[in-house]
């Protein structure tokens, strides 16, 4: 129920399968429930005495109805939501059927929502299973993500990062986001540029009048850090060093990838907390006029409190000069007075008293450095005389001024016994006062954890008056010849020195808590240390791609390799040809390599082998036939091609390997140990000639020939390789040699965009809190995804931050056009075409039981407008609107997504593509019962339905007998009679009108048995129309024998329908346990047309 105006409340409805725009009624606002329910006559029948009632979720008793009158709105704003519940009464079902209907409805009202202009929407329970939710109008999206085979890769709730806000801290500075407690730590998947967050709050630290700021940035898992920004400027060191002319910059970066066996970090070790407190220090009060004290208008102490057991605190001043503009040369002190107690205790311990001197007008930062752990041996260092901290006082007397009172007297454990008050620079050698030490900009006060125990230490400061250092004698701390209480008054009211024309500001800039470790335990992560020196340094970026468990491993041959020279013309005869052969070598490959640039080649257009860059920006391995027409593996050739896109040609040194056999073909290629692909010769033969390349030269990072000339699977145009300088020898193992892939598995750390690896990661990995055993996992089937995201260049590029493990599978999947599966093996449902695929099993009543279809009459959107992170524009939000074929750009029905993983436009607008298809194309779910030991489908998998529900000619049995005439199955004899058609077309009827039936003019029957191995095949008959319990079969198949049984044989289920059209292709959404054995089978269109939509 919606508020349309201030006496009516607008009610939207659309009945299940209705067409058109959903209903709209207004009415008047004071409806009680009951009345409600009367006026809805889009209710059920007998919802008044069957039905339920929530309202906002929560069931309201029938006997109620008449007396509670819901508004439409509540104070706040928010929609009442109102819904409408009722069993349906279809044997058995019960609360699962309910539920589909209830979420129909509500689903109807939130898109509903949408299609008017922002109308607040009912909303569907998180988690909730709707695998027939009625999608109406404009909300395909959220139908999709609930009930497609492959669901859009969108975020779930807000997942965005927890954060105590930003950090800013000038001159020296750092600027980011400081992980909360317990906040997600951020994961790249693929490659990103990315904000890490603080591990923990950044430091910053006075270094003489230096100010230097240290700080820790965190990412989750190992990653590959490059092409680091601060703010707008790149940092050009490298990895662990400064930046070139440190000395100049002040910036120090050392960078830690979460590597095995990467050395522990040194930049930083310690973490701290960062009190900013930006207090300008109180002093006396005057009157302006006569420069008198203001009763009761004193210093007062200013209060701190350090975080649990520090190690050390450091208290930082700015002082804004010390100068009398009337007395240019003379030097003044600020007296300062601190005191400590741990929190809980009552009594205060008071800290020597300390004179800061100096005389200037510029600037000053100093520091009191508290450090905890063990006692100051032996005497303090020598103050300095001329500035700075010049003294420090354990007792001072009470001054001799009229009402006399102040002193101070620190606490015993800063003396060594009484007498010998002072520490100064004099008495540095007798003075009793210890566990301090004087410098010009510093005090470091060391505590002894035996007189002060770990906790929370509450610390308060108080500066004094400001006095002449030529008037003051400190032995007897008289002033002009009397004792003054610089933190007090007297009865004159009168300051050491008047405040007028008087520069002595000081103030309290930041208390830093600091206990001494490292800022990240974990030596799995990735880490970037920054240490910046009087400058600010902008909020930090890297381009990281995510270390992740990627399929691959070899290991050598285990003869020693023979060598050839980079950039080496390699001469005919240099091993053998018409045998398998290994090589590896190391190479830089470069960023955006020319087209034909080539690797190796030997051979030549007849029968080549080569490794090259093509024009269609792919990395190609071949042997065999070195025909350039031809660019795919053919009978006598094996050509692989791997996309650019899904490989490291980021500039770096890789390690690249390949070996070539020749019967039966075959090439395999690895960078870094990663399999790259393999490609075998089409009908698994060998290579051309059994060889695998010719008698001619080759060549190491060039042709033999000159360049521009042409090589295996090339005509013309050959680039030598670009990057020469640091490459190694070429290693080769020829004589019949391989590497030795028999261990290979998802195994090396390697970056990847491919999401296949990157699930197998979330579910097994050791950042899941409980990861999957791979014993329960099918690798096989993410090793067949993980080739199709090589071959389609399906990627997947996101920052994983908060999501639930649930969410982040399902994004991941569905990068991958796919979707997580669980059930007695955890592994993936691929969505693809699969018209050249034979189902895997057949249903017809002789199997099934209650059958029955629903259908969505969608009302999809004219498009969707997709906000994407680009990754040629820096990783900048962008939108790209995608109309659904039909729809005109005026067309304002777009429904708004935001698509996560995707960062290249062409893919983003592929999938949209994709997902507006589907909705298309998708909206009938069939559903029956099956027996659950009969079942060989699993989710995902391609079946055959045949059913009279869905076809007038559909016609079942099972065979009962094989008729055979030699080795060939020439018939089949059914448990039951069958009817058959076999109409000529239209063309070929003389008389249409006498034909009886019009729409069977051109019918012919076919039939489909499913074989003893499972299998599926399709076969004509050449019966008369008719009826006929034997089918003859036309032509004749071949008497086959699997695992010592016919592959056609008694008990095979066979199905009938117009040729070509025997079954309906279904894919299977969702298998649920039902009763007795027996399981709940929900299924959708394998729809075919969504692939031409999307390819073309």
């Amino acid at each position: 129920m919606l508020q349309t105006s201030p006496g009516h409340v607008a009610t939207i409805w659309r009945a299940p399968f209705a067409l058109g725009s959903p209903r709209i009624d207004y009415w008047p606002q004071g409806l009680s429930v009951a009345e409600i329910v009367a006026r809805a006559d889009c209710l059920p029948e007998g919802f008044a005495s069957r039905g339920v009632v929530a309202i906002d979720g929560h069931p309201l008793p029938a006997e109620a109805w008449p007396h509670v009158r819901p508004k439409a709105e509540t104070p706040a704003g928010r929609p009442i939501r109102i819904t409408f519940h009722m069993a349906v009464r279809d044997g058995g079902r019960g609360g699962k059927q309910a539920f589909a209907i209830v979420a129909a409805i509500a689903l109807s009202f939130a898109t509903a929502g949408i299609a008017s202009g922002g109308i607040p929407a009912l909303g569907i329970a998180g988690g909730s299973l709707g695998a027939k939710l009625i999608a109406t109008s404009v909300g395909i999206v959220g139908s999709l993500v609930i009930s497609a085979v492959t669901a859009p890769p969108t975020r779930g709730a807000d997942t965005s990062q927890t954060s105590d806000g930003r950090v800013s801290l000038d001159p020296a500075s750092v600027t980011g986001n400081v992980l909360a407690p317990g906040a997600s730590v951020p994961r790249v998947i693929g490659t990103r540029r990315v904000f890490p967050p603080f591990a923990c709050q950044p430091v910053i630290e006075y270094v003489g009048q230096d100010e230097v700021a240290e700080a820790v940035h965190v990412l989750a898992g190992p990653h590959r850090l490059r092409d680091i920004r601060l703010g707008e400027t790149t940092w050009d060191g490298t990895a662990g060093e400064a930046a070139a002319g440190e000395g100049d910059s002040g910036l120090d970066v050392e960078l830690r990838e979460g590597r095995p066996g990467e050395p522990a970090p040194l930049l930083v070790n310690r973490v701290g907390r960062t009190d900013d407190l930006g207090i300008q220090m109180s002093v006396h009060a005057v009157d302006p006029e006569d420069q008198l004290v203001t009763t009761g208008k004193l210093p007062v102490f200013h209060g701190m409190a350090t975080i649990d057991s520090p190690d050390e605190v450091w208290i930082h001043f700015v002082v804004a000069g010390l100068l009398r503009q009337d007395a240019l040369t003379d030097k003044l002190r600020v007296p300062l007075r601190l005191r400590m107690r741990r929190r809980g205790d009552t009594a205060w311990r008071q800290l020597p008293e300390l004179h800061y001197m100096d005389n200037t007008q510029a600037q000053r930062r100093v520091q009191i450095k508290l450090r905890f752990g063990e006692a100051l041996p032996g005497q303090p260092i020598k103050p300095p005389s001329t500035r700075g901290f010049v003294e420090a006082r354990k007792v001072v007397p009470e001054q001799t001024l009229t009402p006399g009172g102040g002193g101070w007297s620190a606490d015993g454990y800063f003396s060594a016994g009484a007498g010998d008050d002072v520490l100064r620079e004099d008495t540095a050698a007798s003075s009793n006062v210890r566990n301090i030490n004087l410098q010009a900009d510093e005090v470091t006060v060391y505590l002894d954890r035996a007189d002060w125990p770990a906790g929370v230490y509450e610390v308060e400061v108080k500066r004094g008056a400001t006095f002449r250092h030529a008037a003051f004698a400190s032995d007897s701390y008289q002033l002009s010849g009397a004792v003054w209480d610089f933190f007090g008054t007297h009865d004159g009211r009168v300051l050491p020195v008047t405040r007028a024309g008087l520069l002595d500001t000081v103030t309290l800039r930041r208390a830093v808590s600091i206990q001494t470790r490292p800022p990240v335990a974990r030596r799995d992560v990735s880490t970037i240390a920054i240490r910046a020196r009087n400058r600010a340094v902008g909020q930090l970026s890297v381009l990281a791609s995510g270390l992740v468990r990627e399929f691959g491993g070899y290991r050598l041959p285990t003869a020693p390799p023979q060598r050839i020279d980079p950039a080496t013309v390699i001469a005919d005869g240099t091993y053998t040809k018409d045998n398998h052969v290994a090589f590896e070598c190391d190479v830089r490959l470069p960023e955006q390599p020319a087209p034909f640039s080539v690797l190796f080649e030997d051979g030549g257009l007849v029968s080549g082998a080569s490794v090259h860059v093509d024009d269609a920006g792919n990395l190609v391995a071949r042997a065999g036939d070195g025909d350039p027409a031809v660019q795919t593996s053919s009978d006598d050739g094996a050509v692989l091609k791997a996309p650019l896109s899904m490989l490291p040609f980021d500039g770096e040194l890789h390690r690249v390997a390949w070996d070539i056999r020749v019967t039966p073909g075959r090439v395999r290629l690895w960078i870094d140990g990663v399999l790259a692909g393999e490609a075998h010769t089409a009908s698994g033969g060998a290579l051309l000639a059994g060889q695998w390349a010719a008698s001619a030269a080759g060549g190491y990072l060039r042709s033999a020939a000159a360049e521009g000339g042409a090589y295996a699977g090339v005509a013309a145009g050959a680039v030598w390789w670009p990057e020469t300088v640091d490459a190694s020898a070429l290693r080769f193992w020829s004589g019949g040699r391989q590497h030795d892939a028999s261990a290979q598995s998802f195994q090396v750390l390697a970056p990847s965009r491919n999401p296949a690896p990157w699930l197998l990661e979330a579910m097994s990995g050791r950042y899941n809190a409980d990861p999957i055993p791979l014993d329960t996992i099918d690798l096989e089937a993410f090793a067949a995804w993980r080739e199709a995201c090589l071959g389609n260049r399906y990627t997947c590029d996101m920052v994983a931050e908060g999501e639930s493990l649930a969410d982040l599978m399902r994004i991941v999947a569905s990068c991958g056009y796919a979707r997580p599966y669980q059930s007695e093996i955890w592994g993936v449902i691929r969505d693809r075409d699969r018209s050249a695929e034979a189902p895997v099993q057949v249903f017809s009543p002789r199997n099934l039981s209650a059958f029955q279809w629903t259908k969505a009459f969608a009302r999809p959107p004219a498009g969707l407008r997709v906000t994407y992170r680009d990754a040629v524009q820096g990783d900048k939000e962008r939108q790209v609107t995608v109309f659904r074929p039909g729809s005109v750009g005026t067309d304002t029905r777009v429904e708004q997504v935001s698509y996560e993983g995707l960062v290249d436009e062409d893919k983003v607008i592929r999938r949209a593509r994709f997902d507006l298809a589907q909705a298309t194309h998708r909206s009938t779910f069939f559903s029956f019962t099956a027996p659950a030991e009969a079942l060989r489908c699993r989710r995902g998998s391609l079946v055959a339905v045949s059913h009279d529900i869905l076809t007038r000619h559909a016609a079942y049995g099972r065979i009962a007998e094989v008729v055979k005439d030699g080795g060939f199955v020439t018939a089949i004899v059914l448990d039951t009679v069958m009817d058959l058609s076999a109409v000529n077309d239209l063309l070929a009827t003389p008389d249409v009108l006498a034909s009886g039936d019009l729409l069977g003019v051109g019918v012919r029957t076919g039939i489909a048995i499913r074989r003893t191995d499972g299998a599926t095949t399709v076969h004509a008959l050449s019966n008369a129309t008719g009826q006929s319990d034997t089918l003859t079969l036309d032509p004749a198949v071949a008497v086959e024998t699997i695992d010592g049984r016919p592959a056609i044989d008694a008990g095979c289920l066979v199905v009938a329908g117009a040729i070509g059209r025997e079954y309906r292709r279904l894919i299977v959404s969702e298998i649920r346990n039902g009763k007795g054995l027996t399981a709940q089978l929900t299924l959708v269109d394998e729809a075919p047309q969504i692939w031409e939509a999307v390819d073309g």
